[in-house]
């Protein structure tokens, strides 16, 4: 909760700031922070169209005990690389909507300390949502979107030389803010 105090302080800042809201045009550049965790830029290559590459990476580790007192470590680590292209459809009282496709490559291993078998998988997937993104002052803008996902999935299991392969659908819906860098 703690984490979530000081974001939202900043922005709550920047949204009562006595400057003029305007949508953005070409050539803004903004950074970019999403849930589910993403990270990247929104750049406006012209008033209509932006590029959004993003990156996520995780990382964990867990301990669980058995019942014969036993303990079991395990780690992971996962990467992705994501691209979108908006296209902006209309622009009214700082709220403009788009149309969203997206390709996205993720790479995500495992291990299990106690087990001579690790996990490693590599999946991309294509997605389309529609959005909405609110500007209330020059230098931030909201977005919220939704759509639907097609990935797939290649999982290798070493040492039991097992690989499976898997497809799925799915919907996708992501919340975010947006920094711009003016003059």
């Amino acid at each position: 909760m703690k984490r979530l105090c000081v974001p939202f302080l900043f922005v709550s800042a920047l949204a009562v700031s006595p400057s003029s809201a305007a949508a953005q045009q070409q050539g803004d550049v903004g950074v970019l922070m999403a849930v589910p965790a993403e990270v990247g830029v929104l750049w406006h290559v012209t008033d209509t169209v932006a590029v959004r590459p993003t990156i996520d990476f995780s990382s964990g580790s867990s301990r669980t005990s058995t019942p014969g007192g036993g303990e079991s470590e395990s780690s992971s680590r996962g990467f992705a690389v994501g691209a979108s292209v908006l296209f902006y459809l209309n622009d009214a009282d700082n709220v403009r909507t788009y149309v969203a496709p997206r390709l996205q490559v993720v790479w995500a291993s495992s291990d299990d300390r106690d087990s001579p078998s690790d996990v490693s998988t590599d999946a991309y997937g294509a997605s389309v949502s529609y959005g909405a993104q609110y500007t209330p002052v020059s230098r931030l803008s909201l977005f919220g979107e939704v759509g639907v996902e097609y990935s797939r999935a290649t999982t290798e299991v070493e040492g039991l030389d097992l690989k499976t392969r898997s497809s799925s659908w799915s919907p996708r819906a992501q919340v975010g803010l947006v920094f711009y860098f003016r003059d």
